[in-house]
């Protein structure tokens, strides 16, 4: 504690001493000074207190510090203060290195402007993300690591790391967003760097440097191997149009440098076997001639195996029979010689010829179908001519065994067709006739194929009674190819009035499929009258509701009202079966039909209670007194015209009928006015 005293003291026989002492006290010094005074109760003391003035270079009270200058750049303020970081002022007393050097105080506490907490100058590296500034002004920063590593997530320059900067990112795993194994910094996608900053790859399927192709999959059968390289014949990789690919260029092995499965007859000697493993070849001329020197099997020819070689041996019959024409060293024997045109003993034919082709084969041996050899000496349609000739004895496959080619209508149905190939047979009869159990087409016959069978008794299985073709159970043949017969529950258009598959009686359909009649429909004419304004369809039908309840009738019922294009022919129930009667009992109309043909069998002229209606309304329609009732329908049941504003006015005129008339009962005269007053046809529905 800093303070200026005065003190005037008297001390023992009125001695006066005077004094003006700067002092720097404790709060010891001070205790001491107040013990001082007080033991001395005899003296009198007098303190006062002196105001400081900052800047004379003492430190006064109220002053931390006072270098006597003003300077409010050093480390004594102009306000006798000690200088601090986030004053506001910037030292300028000391350099950089200097504890508490500031390069700049804007005497806040805010650490993302341009001037830390620390009183340094904010900057890239610092750590310290600044948020004074937007993307484009100088100083920005997306981010501030306070490193100087290039390759994390924040550049050198406190920018976001990204794919494409140029700069490879080194602080992520692989597996993890954002994981850089290069940037290139380029959008070309055909370098060794891809746009999402992967190292080019084979399988990427995208064909970088040094790949001829890159398809993305691991197929290793299709247009491009797994090695990136164009699939072909030898890359040991077997596609879908090669039988085979080894992958080496030795063309006597299993798969030749074609690709194509080595067999016997290909024209190269394999050369990877051992005698005795299947597809050992000692010889392979390429061709299909066993009678050369290197037979079918791809063996040497050799006496006694069956086969004569021409111009080499003489007969080969393959046994070791001396006495049977040909000798165990295939020469004929001298008392017969095959070819010499002489049948010898041992022969069965002998034509002088060496062809193979004709009645007598070259073994002398009479031709036979089923010998293997297709005839070429008969014409077709000669007996003996051979369209084919297979060598067995499946009549079944596309050679019959009577050397004839396979055909539908045959009577043979063949045996290698698969069910969805053209030539497939599911059935073949041997005739032409479409109406048994085989259609012309060799297709086996089917209810609903449009032809019916005849084959067939009619308690036995696929009985046809018709066929037409469709699957309609309404016509004159049913679904099931049998003739439609009332109780079959299918209704005959035309012919059957119902059929609900029963003979019962009572259920609405009798058991001659004719319907039963119901209930009677019930009519009656309003007792009330009503103007024009009835509600439209909705009010009207309402009424005739309301009185009919009234009298304890059954069912719904509906006003006979009508306007153009709406009427009871669109609104009402029309029962071809049932009659209409007056609430007494009376028939009007046997059916709908008879309702709208024009003229009733009794007039509607009983109202809902039975009676006679003793208002006639207040219309002078054709010169009043008439018994009218409010109508807009014609004979047939069609509404006409706008009555009343669809019902729903007293203005405009009407159409009306008469309810003691039975052929204008619904139409006999229009005009008038709607506020007249009319009775209303009520029909149960």
């Amino acid at each position: 504690m800093v303070l200026m005293w005065s003190v005037r003291a008297t001390i023992g026989s009125g001695l006066s001493v005077g004094t003006k002492t700067r002092l720097i006290l404790t709060h010891r010094d001070l205790l001491i000074i107040c013990l001082f005074l007080t033991a001395c109760p005899g003296e009198q003391v007098i303190v006062r207190e002196t105001e400081a003035s900052c800047g004379n270079g003492e430190i006064e009270m109220g002053e931390i510090c006072d270098d006597g200058n003003n300077s409010n750049t050093d480390a004594c303020t102009n306000g006798c203060e000690l200088a601090g970081c986030g004053d506001g002022v910037t030292r300028e007393d000391t350099v950089l290195g200097d504890e508490q050097h500031e390069e700049c105080d804007d005497g806040n506490s805010e650490d993302g402007d341009a001037c830390l907490t620390t009183c340094l100058l904010a900057r890239c590296g610092d750590g310290v993300l600044r948020a004074d500034r937007s993307e484009g002004e100088d100083g920005y920063e997306a981010c501030d690591d306070g490193n100087d590593v290039d390759t994390d997530a924040c550049r050198v320059d406190c920018r976001e790391a990204r794919c494409g900067d140029a700069v490879t990112r080194l602080d992520l795993q692989e597996g993890i967003a954002g994981h850089e194994t290069c940037d290139d910094g380029n959008r070309d996608d055909n370098d060794d760097c891809l746009n999402n900053c992967q190292r080019a790859r084979c399988g990427d399927g995208i064909v970088g440097p040094g790949e001829g192709c890159d398809d993305g999959n691991e197929d290793p059968t299709d247009d491009c191997s797994n090695d990136c390289a164009p699939a072909r014949c030898g890359d040991g990789i077997r596609q879908v149009e090669e039988a085979c690919d080894d992958g080496n260029e030795v063309n006597e092995d299993g798969c030749l440098n074609r690709c194509a499965s080595a067999r016997c007859g290909d024209g190269v000697l394999r050369a990877d076997l051992e005698p005795g493993m299947a597809g050992f070849e000692v010889c392979d001329d390429g061709n299909r001639t066993p009678t050369d020197d290197c037979t079918n099997g791809c063996e040497p020819a050799r006496c006694g195996d069956g086969i004569l070689q021409i111009g080499v041996e003489a007969c080969d019959d393959a046994n070791e029979i001396e006495d049977d024409g040909c000798l165990s060293d295939c020469t004929l024997a001298p008392v017969a010689t095959c070819g010499n045109g002489e049948v010898q003993e041992g022969e069965q034919c002998d034509d002088g010829n060496r062809s193979n082709l004709d009645n007598c084969t070259n073994g002398c041996e009479l031709a036979f179908c089923g010998d293997g050899i297709i005839r070429q000496d008969i014409a077709s349609g000669d007996d003996g001519f051979e369209a084919c000739e297979d060598g067995n004895e499946v009549n079944e496959d596309a050679c019959t065994n009577a050397c004839e080619f396979a055909r539908c209508g045959d009577g043979i149905i063949r045996q290698d067709r698969a069910e969805d190939a053209v030539d497939f047979e599911a059935c073949d009869d041997g005739n032409e006739d479409p109406r048994d159990g085989c259609l012309i087409g060799c297709v086996e016959a089917r209810c609903g194929d449009g032809i019916a069978r005849v084959d067939l008794q009619e308690d036995e299985e696929g009985f046809e009674a018709c066929d037409d073709g469709n699957d309609n159970n309404e016509d004159a043949c049913i679904a099931d190819c049998q003739l439609p017969e009332c109780g079959d529950g299918f209704v005959q258009t035309g012919i059957e009035e119902c059929d609900d598959g029963n003979d019962d009686e009572g259920d609405g359909c009798t058991p001659e499929c004719l319907l039963e009649a119901a209930n009677p429909y019930l009519v009656f004419v309003s007792s009330e009258l009503y103007t024009g304004n009835l509600g439209g369809f909705e009010g009207a039908d309402g009424k005739c509701q309301r009185l009919a309840d009234a009298a304890g009738l059954p069912g719904q019922y509906k006003a006979w009202i009508g306007i153009e294009g709406t009427g009871p022919a669109q609104r009402f129930n029309q029962p071809a079966n049932a009659a209409y009667h007056l609430t007494t009992g009376e028939v009007v109309a046997t059916n709908w039909a008879d309702l709208t043909d024009g003229l009733l069998a009794a007039n509607i002229d009983r109202d809902e209670n039975g009676n006679i209606p003793q208002q006639r309304g207040n219309t002078s329609c054709n010169g009043g007194g008439f018994p009218t009732v409010w109508s807009g329908v014609r004979n047939n049941g069609e509404g006409h015209g706008n009555a009343c504003g669809g019902w729903l006015s007293e203005q405009g005129g009407g159409l009306w009928g008469r309810y003691d008339a039975l052929n204008q009962w619904t139409s006999w005269c229009s005009g008038g006015l709607c506020s007249w007053v009319s009775p209303i046809y009520c029909f149960q529905q």
